[in-house]
């Protein structure tokens, strides 16, 4: 398996980058009925080119809403309360989208993650991470679906490669680890153990052909065993395979800002 780069235009990576929102002004201690009103589709620009314009409620923007950063990031969506909270889309200036569900700030939900070269993340998100069960997709036809923990591979998984073979079974640690299954597309396949991405222990290889080899592996070759069928195992190895970049700090969500409602005067 080929590197899985969850890095191609933004770090979908271990800690997944939160959307920070700026401490918003003390209200008023007293607060008139007119005030708690929403202003709706109020615009307002801030002296670093960023602009926001959307609904507020008691000074804080609060309802659908879209932020423009000067960087050319932005975000469409829900606000609540002065923070991110609902449904949005946040729009990376290189083109990359999330679209999906956000809580205090941060990605949390179902989301999806669309970038300019086809490649895609579909899953979901706990806390600004990705966390529970995701299917990434490549542009040239690989494709992961299972289990991740902060970004990596764990739990059960398989992993589908553009020429043809298979793994089915567990990972740990963003590598197989434990029970697998590894099918060829000439039709060969291996049941075993593994440990860090290495067959381990007891294994069986079965050939297209009829034949099989069982015995034991160390540091994914084989030491003895027996074969069936006058096949010996030869060469017939599982490539490397993509794996979650843990940093790239070149793609973060900008500043969100909060000001106070214009007074409508």
């Amino acid at each position: 398996m080929k590197f899985l780069s969850l890095a191609a235009a933004l770090a979908l990576s271990a800690a997944l980058p939160a959307i920070l929102l700026a401490d918003a002004p003390s209200p008023p201690d007293e607060i008139s009925p007119a005030e708690t009103r929403p202003v709706r589709r109020a615009i307002t620009p801030f002296n670093n080119g960023d602009r926001f314009e959307g609904d507020f409620q008691n000074f804080l923007q609060s309802g659908p809403g879209t932020y423009l950063f000067a960087s050319g990031d932005r975000y469409d969506g829900d606000f609540k309360a002065g923070r991110l909270e609902g449904r949005g889309i946040y729009t990376f200036v290189n083109g990359t989208r999330y679209v999906g569900d956000f809580r205090d700030n941060k990605y949390h939900g179902q989301g999806t993650v669309l970038f300019p070269n086809g490649d895609s993340y579909v899953g979901q998100f706990r806390e600004g991470r990705i966390n529970g069960f995701g299917l990434r997709v490549w542009a040239d036809g690989e494709r992961y679906e299972g289990g991740f923990r902060d970004g990596s591979f764990e739990g059960y998984g398989r992993y589908y490669f553009a020429a043809g073979d298979r793994y089915e079974g567990e990972f740990s640690d963003n590598r197989r680890n434990g029970r697998g299954v590894y099918l060829f597309a000439n039709g060969d396949r291996f049941e075993g153990r593994y440990r860090d991405d290495r067959r381990e222990g007891r294994g069986v290889y079965r050939f297209a052909g009829g034949g099989r080899f069982e015995g034991d592996f160390r540091g994914g070759e084989a030491v003895s065993g027996r074969e069936e069928g006058g096949y010996w195992l030869t060469g017939q190895h599982e490539p490397s395979f993509r794996r979650p970049e843990l940093e790239n700090r070149d793609q973060r969500p900008g500043r969100i800002r909060l000001v106070s409602a214009p007074t409508g005067k």
